[in-house]
């Protein structure tokens, strides 16, 4: 059974330095994703009071039809 190869400190602070990369790079993905999820929410929730707000003026509008 062969010895574990000991890394020189410049390869193992490589090393971390590609592990945070990596890391940061997942955490910007997570990010953009939440972001992408936060957007859409946002759209249904704007398309949900848009069709709300055009239903009561529909209804106001029947209301002044039945009162005049």
């Amino acid at each position: 059974m062969k010895a574990p190869v000991r890394m020189s400190c410049n390869t193992e602070l490589d090393v971390l330095a590609r592990l945070i990369d990596t890391n940061e790079g997942a955490v910007g993905q997570r990010n953009k994703v939440d972001q992408k999820l936060v957007e859409e929410e946002l759209v249904k929730r704007t398309e949900e009071y848009n069709s709300l707000e055009m239903f009561v003026l529909l209804k106001q509008c029947e209301v002044q039809k039945v009162c005049l």
